[in-house]
């Protein structure tokens, strides 16, 4: 079909794409996406203008970093997560501090991990849940503040987790709230502050961290948990690559503003907008279609096989390939053009071809003289070189070596030399109908060979 597509110059595959089963749903979305693009355009426009020589100078620079900065140590932290080693580290018991929409910078205790949530479509939550306690005022406890913007910050600086009239809450929090894994471990009963809830131990735990957040801003910074520990090669890689970034945030010079906060948070709402934008002007692109990457790999497998150029072009072995639509379409193009047939009698073509049409078990071993058993060699050998083609761009196919069955190859062979029916079928277990259906297949089978022959 890729290749009858590619012929017609009038015709994208992406237009076809876009028309297919598996692209409707998205495709319904379209007009509303353009809607919010419109929207969310508008809104980016009527965003005041930053307006300071100090920020001015270095801000984006400063933003992109520290984005850059988290981004990558979520993705530690997930590696962390999955790793035995990492998993033990964020064991019970372990200060961390969290930074998400509700926890603005504030230290915690992780307790456990939470079962898994079912999400509204019905399927099992990937993301890690862990149930935490953690120091908040009695302020955020009692009047719970709406969620905010989270500006991306890293390290989180010690006097941002100072709270006055410290209190607990005791959540649910998933890993990407954890912004830091600091190196204290504080002894807590776990059963009785998540089973039993009692309010005394986990008064207790949160006086205790909020002793270690004096500590750290007498220190003047928070010692991360020691990573080293983790013996994983990717781990320690990912680590060195986070680590080397923060070093670009010093000495920038919108860190000495006054107002700084409000423009990092304009900043910040700047960036969301252009990101939706982006995400949603890639929804509407040809990039965005389901089975394009399927596609593409599978003209991959074409042009390795020289069906068509570097153009996509469709070339002799394509248009040979055009020909053929009852069978395997490229391994009996390698077979015509490699004049491999040629070597044989028609009753021996027609027994070789009898394996890309029947697709049955049979328990019986058909006989087969040493000239077609060498051409049964010649044709696995083929589709396996067609098959290490398709692997290599993995393209999802069937296995050719196993899909190409010669069970009927010596009915076939001795059909086409006159032997009589009833005689046939006595060499075989296959059913008579389905003997005469590859007979009957085969016949079109070998009509296309021939048109494709010329």
């Amino acid at each position: 079909m890729i290749l009858n597509l590619l012929r017609v110059e009038a015709l994208k595959v992406e237009e076809m794409i876009k028309r297919s089963f598996s692209e409707n749903a998205s495709q319904r979305l379209l007009p509303d996406q353009q809607k919010q693009i419109v929207k969310a355009e508008k809104v980016l426009q009527n965003l005041p203008k930053l307006q300071c020589d100090i920020c001015e100078i270095d801000i984006e620079a400063f933003y992109d970093f520290s984005a850059e900065i988290v981004y990558r140590n979520r993705k530690l932290l997930e590696m962390a997560s999955n790793h035995p080693q990492g998993g033990r580290l964020l064991g019970a018991g372990r200060v961390v501090i969290l930074r998400d929409a509700h926890f603005q910078n504030r230290a915690a205790i992780l307790l456990k991990l939470a079962p898994l949530e079912i999400t509204p479509t019905g399927a099992r939550e990937r993301r890690r849940l862990y149930h935490v306690l953690a120091c908040v005022s009695k302020e955020e406890k009692q009047n719970r503040p709406p969620d905010r913007p989270v500006t991306p910050r890293w390290p989180p600086s010690p006097e941002s987790l100072l709270v006055d009239a410290v209190d607990y809450e005791y959540t649910k929090i998933y890993l990407e709230s954890v912004a830091l894994v600091t190196d204290q471990v504080l002894k807590v009963d776990v059963n009785e502050i998540a089973e039993r809830h009692r309010i005394s131990t986990m008064n207790n735990a949160v006086k205790d961290i909020h002793a270690l957040v004096h500590e750290w801003i007498k220190q003047g910074s928070i010692n991360e948990v020691d990573w080293n520990r983790m013996r994983n090669l990717d781990f320690q890689d990912a680590l060195r690559e986070r680590n080397s970034l923060p070093e670009r945030l010093e000495g920038k010079a919108c860190l000495t503003c006054p107002e700084f906060e409000q423009h990092y948070l304009a900043l910040h709402k700047k960036k969301n907008l252009l990101q939706e934008i982006a995400g949603l002007k890639h929804a509407l692109s040809d990039q965005n279609l389901e089975l394009l990457p399927d596609y593409e790999q599978r003209v991959e497998v074409l042009r390795d096989l020289n069906h068509i150029d570097e153009q996509s072009t469709v070339l002799l072995k394509g248009r040979v390939a055009c020909e053929i639509n009852s069978a395997n379409e490229l391994v009996l193009t390698e077979l015509i053009l490699e004049n491999t047939l040629a070597l044989y009698e028609p009753e021996e073509v027609v027994a070789l071809l009898s394996a890309f049409v029947f697709q049955e078990k049979t328990e019986v071993e058909p006989v087969l003289p040493p000239k077609l058993q060498e051409g049964c060699a010649t044709i696995l050998g083929i589709a396996g070189r067609v098959g290490r083609v398709q692997d290599k761009h993995k393209v999802s196919a069937p296995d050719f070596q196993t899909s190409l069955k010669f069970g009927l190859a010596e009915v076939v062979y001795e059909w086409a030399k006159g032997m009589p029916f009833e005689q046939i079928t006595e060499l075989t277990d296959v059913a008579e109908g389905t003997v005469v259906r590859v007979i009957t297949r085969l016949d079109e089978t070998c009509r296309e060979v021939r048109d494709a022959a010329r």
